[in-house]
């Protein structure tokens, strides 16, 4: 099942159902001209940007709003408005995050189901170190300041770039894999990491994890290495996750650590994602 862990900016759309009978999910960021300090239920539907000199609102005044609310999402405030379709407002420090619902009411369940799961990222701590890789394009990105990077410039067992970051709670790995793996093989491009579960079972199989205690989902990143491009695996019985991602430019990516460092991970993948465009 599709999850909204650690959306944060971007755009994700996800559709459930088929052509005659689907709901549809969309979250995308928004830059609202107003002071969002301000923002509270009697003004969220007054919200305005700025597009080619012209400023439409974010909810068009020609919807007839059947209900609106404060709400608490993922730990944070939010706005919930309902007209032929729900929006979520979600505020951060300048921007918005919206989340569009379109006929909810066909899979109103599941859709709850996996907006149920939507966090936040925290922002990146100043005082992280920089790591910056010039073997690996793109790979540029922050991490805690206490943790130790170990590089293996080639691993005979994975066929693999790998870079380490070690701390006292545990390891995060990336692992980078070439043309010869078979790691590299399962995925060799964006799409199949776009609803194919079947690719990351057969990777899975491959590096011999308990695949009938796992949980597979698509990771709903909001940014260039995840969306609709990451596939997240959970161990249950082991503590500890795989999350496969694409980064243009880069060869195949798994990222492995300890569920306990999936906080930190998420930092370190929004901070990739700041330096990947930098």
């Amino acid at each position: 099942m599709p999850e909204l862990r650690g959306a944060t900016g971007g755009n994700f759309f996800l559709e459930i159902g088929d052509e005659n009978n689907k709901s549809a999910l969309w979250i995308y960021p928004e830059y609202p001209l107003q002071d969002l300090s301000k923002l509270n239920l009697d003004n969220v539907t007054d919200l305005s940007y700025e597009y080619y000199g012209s400023e439409p609102k974010i909810i068009p005044p020609e919807e007839k709003i059947i209900k609106k609310e404060q709400i608490t999402i993922g730990g944070a405030q939010a706005y919930k408005i309902i007209s032929d379709i729900e929006r979520i407002i979600v505020p951060r420090k300048n921007t918005v995050l919206v989340i569009n619902v379109e006929n909810k009411s066909v899979f109103a369940d599941k859709i709850d189901e996996i907006i149920n799961t939507f966090s936040l990222i925290p922002s990146v701590p100043d005082n992280w170190d920089l790591y910056s890789d010039n073997k690996v394009e793109g790979f540029r990105l922050r991490y805690p300041s206490n943790y130790s990077v170990e590089v293996l410039d080639n691993n005979a067992t994975s066929f693999s770039y790998d870079v380490v970051f070690d701390s006292s709670e545990g390891k995060i790995t990336f692992n980078f894999y070439n043309e010869i793996s078979p790691m590299g093989q399962y995925f060799v491009s964006p799409d199949r990491y776009s609803y194919n579960m079947d690719t990351a079972i057969q990777a899975e199989q491959f590096l011999k994890e308990d695949i009938t205690t796992s949980k597979f989902h698509q990771n709903a990143f909001t940014f260039a290495q995840g969306g609709d491009s990451a596939i997240r695996v959970t161990h249950p019985l082991k503590q500890d996750f795989n999350l496969y991602f694409y980064l243009s430019g880069a060869r195949s990516i798994r990222l492995s650590a300890p569920s306990n460092l999936e906080s930190i991970v998420n930092q370190m993948l929004v901070s990739l994602n700041e330096g990947y465009n930098k």
